[in-house]
């Protein structure tokens, strides 16, 4: 060892001792002014647990400040230093030994004082000062251990430079948009038509634990180094975080965290979470695809969707409650997905710690069910499958504008583009973005670039084409979404309060709506721009807001409903400054960590989430569930911030190869073209297209499973009945005779009991989950109408059979519903023998 080598790492080691020491020195005095235990108390009134920390502490400063005079003498540092670098395998057993002690004590900490809480509390308490001084101390020793083998280059790094310029360009960015809320109120003043609640936040010891989840898989990956293949551990990480994520949200019990959610409430008589409001349009639609009855002459919003849950339910076999499980193993995806992204853009340690973020976010979520209408992966809504389907794009779309000319590349990222347009229209808006963004890459259009664009647009409008061919040919429009829902919804959101606005959107009420709102945007512009300015800021914060930003850092486990976190106003306050600043220099850090590492493609997650958003602030909606597929990206670049700063220390050192090769993506290695590879693009262009075609082509795949019958047919059933098994077949054939009284046939989909004054709270419920003044029984009737029925019924049934053949007795109501008088199951067979019915 160098004599200069010796100076440095000897000053070096004196810094550690010191701070060892006086951390030492602290810990004791934090741990001696906890009130001291009397009834079990050892010596000098502490218990033997915290006498013996006492101890620790004491030995620890002892031995600090015994290094620091040993450390004196350069002499004898270049002696004991130099001998301890040729044990290599000492030195390299000292440093796993600190990082275990890191990961132990981190650990328990976590467990002790916020799992757990109401068991340990007053062992946290008490453990807290020995124990951040040995995580404190782990950290310092790593350091310190490295810097032996340090090759530091004093040169100042050009790239350094850029990135810190970067980093304060971002800061100053986030810093003025932050006084332009302040000031102009835009982003946290409510809209009177709509004004939703931001997502579910991440609280700061689960920040804590998902950088541990994090740091410890990203440490395994330093143990593989050289013992397998980059592309093999990123497959195991991925399906260690989809395991993880499919553990953890599964083990959240449906039937109970579902009880009184806003999407799929469980009621009498099954008490099984049918689906409710939005959830129950797509479970009703995926009920028909599975009955092979297709989207008959509907035009149905998030189609793909549909499909997808249709395949979950046929998967489970009609039970409900393992194909929400199902789902939720399929979303659980997305964690992994972000686990990509974040490794394309920067790390693996940056993807690891969004994807933990991601996790613990969506459990929260799942806590929360009962007590707030969010979407999650237990409900059958079309916001966290669009997340994960834009994260596919996004994926591959960054892979491909980082090898434009790549043929493969276009094509899946042309066809997931057409997937997740097939789920929510909107996303159409970004073929445009990619055309600019190409031109931007390259600034002019060559051969090769414009042949790869090409291919991209090709693949996309052939994923949509059977599906806008069949919009045109059912409603005579190539809109992918159901017009009578959302069209009249935007028109209202675009007209004045004292407007009417159909109901119900035909093609001629399409062209004057739009018009209508074509001429509230040239009367009223200021006003446009300011509620679409103010939605769109509002997105922006409710995503910095999943954050756990003006959060209270000792929020526990047992904390997870406290709802403090839709404080925006509060939270943003100048009483946490620090706690802005803290987040918006990280992002800062990830932003510039990003565009250091891939230039202008290290934006392309905020370009596309922001457009996103910007989209829904146009439709005059913010917040909520509206962004859930897009309010992940501040802590993505959070998270790059985090690691590109733990990059930066370890940088210097002499794990800097082994770390390097842990978190940077290789480039593939050369092959050569196979038939395989030739045939690759058409497989895969034709697989895609055959994916989206899927909510056209499904009903002709599944047989048609429910035969509408006629008033004449239906009544031969009754008859039969009546001759084979008497009464009451009997007195429902003569009361049907006498009173003509209409047969209708179908099969029952979602039957739910409600007392007179009950019904479902949902903001624009089922005609049959309505409110009303009698106690009765409601489902939908699945046949080629889609029929609401309603029978009235003095007491709750013990069990209604769902998606089952069944016959309804009774007439059309003046209300919109078909009131039944009796309810038969011809296949099902009561404890008498007999068919299974039901009467008001």
């Amino acid at each position: 060892m160098s004599k200069m080598k010796t100076k440095h790492i000897s000053k070096l080691a004196n810094y550690y001792f010191v701070l060892s020491a006086l951390e030492a020195a602290a810990a004791i005095f934090w741990l001696v002014s906890i009130p001291k235990e009397e009834n079990n108390s050892f010596f000098l009134g502490f218990s033997i647990s915290r006498f013996l920390m006492l101890v620790f502490l004491v030995i620890s400063i002892m031995v600090a400040l015994s290094g620091f005079l040993l450390n004196l003498s350069i002499k004898t540092s270049q002696t004991v230093f130099g001998k301890f670098l040729k044990m290599n395998s000492i030195h390299r057993i000292v440093i796993w030994f600190c990082v275990f002690l890191f990961f132990l004590f981190s650990s328990i900490l976590i467990y002790t004082g916020f799992l757990n809480p109401t068991d340990y509390q007053p062992y946290y308490e008490r453990l807290l000062p020995l124990g951040l001084f040995v995580i404190i101390s782990s950290i310092q020793s790593i350091l310190l251990l490295l810097s032996f083998g340090s090759d530091k280059d004093p040169k100042i790094d050009h790239r350094n430079l850029l990135f810190l310029k970067r980093s304060i360009i971002v800061f100053l960015i986030e810093s003025i948009v932050f006084l332009i809320i302040k000031v102009t109120g835009l982003g946290i003043t409510p809209d009177p038509m709509d004004w939703q609640p931001n997502g579910m936040t991440v609280q700061y010891w689960e920040l804590s634990t998902a950088f541990l989840f994090g740091s410890f898989l990203l440490v395994i990956s330093l143990l593989l180094h050289n013992k397998m293949p980059e592309i093999f551990q990123t497959i195991l990480f991925f399906v260690i975080l989809w395991i993880t994520a499919s553990l953890l949200w599964t083990s959240v019990s449906s039937s109970e965290f579902l009880k009184h959610s806003y999407f799929m409430e469980i009621t009498p008589p099954n008490n099984v979470p049918y689906p409710a409001s939005d959830a129950a349009y797509f479970g009703l639609w995926s009920e028909s695809l599975i009955n092979g009855l297709g989207f008959k002459n509907s035009v149905v919003s998030r189609q793909f969707y549909v499909v997808l849950l249709a395949f979950f339910q046929m998967m489970a076999k009609k039970n409900i409650l393992l194909a929400i499980d199902i789902q939720t193993i399929f979303l659980a995806l997305i964690p992994a997905m972000l686990f990509l992204i974040g490794k394309q853009l920067h790390s693996a340690g940056a993807g690891l710690f969004a994807a933990g973020i991601a996790i613990l976010r969506e459990y929260n979520s799942l806590l929360l069910a009962p007590h707030f209408g969010m979407s999650n992966s237990k409900m059958f809504l079309s916001d966290l499958p669009t997340l994960l389907f834009f994260l596919f794009f996004l994926s591959a779309f960054i892979s491909w504008y980082q090898n434009s000319d790549s043929k493969n590349k276009a094509i899946l990222a042309g066809g997931l583009l057409g997937l997740v347009t097939l789920i929510r229209s909107q996303f159409i808006l970004f073929f445009l973005l990619v055309i600019v963004l190409v031109i931007f890459r390259r600034k002019t259009l060559h051969r090769k670039i414009f042949y790869s664009f090409l291919i991209f647009s090709i693949t996309l409008f052939a994923v949509l084409a059977p599906s806008l061919i069949r919009s045109m040919s059912v409603k005579g429009t190539f809109f992918l979404e159901d017009n009578d829902i959302h069209g009249a919804e935007i028109v209202r959101r675009y007209s004045d309060p004292d407007e009417k606005i159909p109901s119900t959107m035909n093609s001629d009420i399409i062209d004057k709506s739009l018009y209508q709102i074509g001429q509230f945007i040239v009367n009223k512009p200021f006003y446009v721009m300011q509620f679409i300015s103010n939605h769109f800021l509002k997105n922006q914060i409710d995503s910095w807001l999943v954050l756990p930003v003006g959060m209270s850092f000792t929020m526990t486990a047992e904390d997870i409903l406290d709802t403090s976190y839709h404080e925006v106003t509060q939270r943003l306050s100048n009483h946490n400054v620090l706690s802005i600043l803290f987040f918006a220099v990280l992002i800062a850090c990830g932003f510039a960590a990003c565009m250091n590492a891939h230039g202008f493609t290290g934006l392309i997650p905020f370009v596309l989430c922001s457009m996103y958003m910007a989209a829904t602030a146009a439709g005059r909606y913010s917040g909520w569930r509206f962004i859930l597929p897009s309010d992940w990206i501040f802590y993505l670049y959070f998270s790059a911030g985090i690691f590109e700063i733990i990059q930066r220390i370890f940088k210097n050192f002499k794990l800097k190869q082994n770390l390097n090769t842990a978190i940077q993506k290789k480039k593939p290695a050369a092959f050569k073209k196979s038939i395989i590879q030739n045939w690759k693009p058409f497989v895969l262009f034709f697989t895609l297209i055959g994916t989206g075609s899927l909510p056209v082509s499904l009903p002709y795949l599944i047989p048609n499973q429910m035969m509408t019958g006629s008033q004449s047919e239906n009544l031969q059933i009754i008859e039969k009945m009546a001759f084979q098994y008497g009464k009451p077949f009997r007195s429902m054939l003569q009361q049907t005779n006498e009173e003509k009284l209409l047969i209708i046939n179908g099969k029952t989909i979602y039957p739910r009991y409600f007392e007179a004054g009950q019904g479902l709270t949902s903001a624009n419920p089922w005609t049959v989950y309505e409110v009303r003044d009698f106690n009765r029984l409601g489902f939908i009737l699945l046949n080629q109408e889609n029929t609401n029925i309603i029978i009235p019924m003095e007491s709750e049934p013990v069990f209604i059979p769902n998606d089952t053949d069944c016959l309804v007795i009774g007439n059309q109501s003046g209300n919109g519903y078909f009131e039944g008088i009796w309810l038969i199951f011809p296949a099902i067979i009561d404890s008498n023998g007999k068919p299974l019915t039901f009467s008001n």
